[in-house]
């Protein structure tokens, strides 16, 4: 059921929906987001351990697991109990643990729609890819946490609102939460962000030889 959702969140083209235009680049909420672009922004690679749940509409149905995440750059590499996504900056990498299958695709450098399997990396820039609001306080897990709502400035990518839910600073994040067009919901759950980790970008590249029993499938 998570390669079907994953497949669907990332493979099948959203519904068209109209989406309000945000003219408002609200300073209420920039002072929590500069703290949580600090978390993102880095010129050394640095990796994000998380709990997600994943909910479709179209299958009405939700999972989740834990995941973790090696950001270097542009490029990243998602693990999920059944799934790994790797980006290399050119080629994506979707890999089926449970099917031997790898699907490779080319995605456009500036679709806004790589959030789906990259959903950390573009809000150290956050100015640029968002208009935002500051939706004042929630209630989560028993505490209350100030919830910001960014919206793409880019109206065609596949998703409309990216919320966050994180302490009065923004230094601390309970939840990223990224609402897609298709009626699909991703909630991420930040469990730790992991400095001054040494890697190769090999690992972001899929590799053939150490997988010769996968069937590789270019879209």
């Amino acid at each position: 059921m998570k390669i079907i959702l994953l497949y669907i969140l990332i493979v099948i083209p959203p519904f068209t929906k109209a989406q309000e235009t945000i003219k408002t680049q609200d300073p209420a909420a920039e002072t929590f987001l500069d703290n949580i672009a600090e978390n993102f922004r880095s010129d050394e690679p640095y990796q994000v351990e998380f709990k997600y749940e994943v909910y479709s509409a179209m299958e009405d149905a939700t999972v989740g697991d834990y995941g973790s995440i090696i950001i270097k750059d542009n490029k990243y590499k998602l693990r999920t109990e059944d799934t790994e996504v790797l980006y290399n900056g050119q080629f994506l990498w979707i890999h089926n643990l449970l099917a031997a299958e790898v699907y490779k695709s080319e995605p456009d450098e500036g679709s806004m729609d790589q959030m789906l399997a990259d959903p950390f990396r573009l809000l150290g820039n956050y100015s640029e890819y968002y208009k935002y609001l500051y939706k004042g306080e929630k209630e989560a897990a028993g505490m209350k946490w100030s919830e910001i709502d960014l919206y793409p400035e880019n109206m065609e990518t596949g998703y409309s609102i990216l919320r966050i839910l994180c302490n009065e600073k923004g230094k601390n994040i309970h939840s990223i939460i990224l609402k897609q067009k298709n009626g699909a919901e991703i909630t991420a759950y930040i469990n730790d962000i992991i400095r001054d980790i040494k890697v190769s970008d090999s690992i972001f590249m899929w590799n053939k030889e150490a997988n010769p029993d996968v069937l590789l499938i270019e879209m």
